[in-house]
């Protein structure tokens, strides 16, 4: 997965984010799976220069037919982190845990929400995203988003809770 974003009210930039991530699941038995996850992030407005996470753990299909999926998973992690202010490094052992739902109105349209929650002894935090998502041609669709970000304990100068709205074009591949 590649994220950029870019947002600008009134000539003042309100959001500047790359992120990047990979992740891998093997299934074990029909419902049940194991995953490992990598990301980077350096959105300027967290309060962090970037931070990097990865994590193990196990998941299960709770539900996974033709119109329908929702996984879930949870397993123990590490972030290593840069606040932007003071340059120190900020590391930790996290839990990480997710929950994926998707829901196929037609062959060309869904409706996908992806909740995260990463815990630490430091902080907490919760994102969310839903999104529409219609196929125009060929790999290329249109996407409308809403996305919630919650840190329990952020860096100085920012905020608990963040937003984003967004319409989008993706590329599948």
């Amino acid at each position: 997965r590649l994220l950029v974003e870019l947002a600008e009210d009134n000539g003042t930039t309100t959001a500047q984010r790359i992120l990047g991530s990979v992740e891998s699941r093997l299934d074990v038995e029909e419902k049940l799976f194991v995953f490992g996850f990598l990301e980077y992030d350096d959105d300027r407005f967290s309060g962090f220069k970037f931070e990097i996470e990865g994590a193990f753990g196990a998941g299960y299909k709770v539900v996974d037919d033709s119109n329908m999926r929702l996984l879930v998973q949870a397993g123990p992690g590490y972030r290593l982190g840069k606040l932007s202010l003071l340059g120190t490094a900020q590391d930790e052992f996290v839990v990480r845990g997710s929950a994926d739902f998707e829901y196929q109105f037609s062959d060309s349209s869904s409706l996908n929400s992806t909740s995260i929650v990463t815990w630490d002894s430091s902080r907490t935090t919760l994102e969310n995203t839903i999104a529409l998502t219609s196929d125009l041609f060929g790999g290329l669709s249109s996407r409308l988003s809403f996305n919630v970000r919650y840190s329990s304990d952020p860096p100085a100068l920012t905020r608990k809770t963040d937003t984003l709205s967004k319409v989008s074009l993706v590329y599948g591949f």
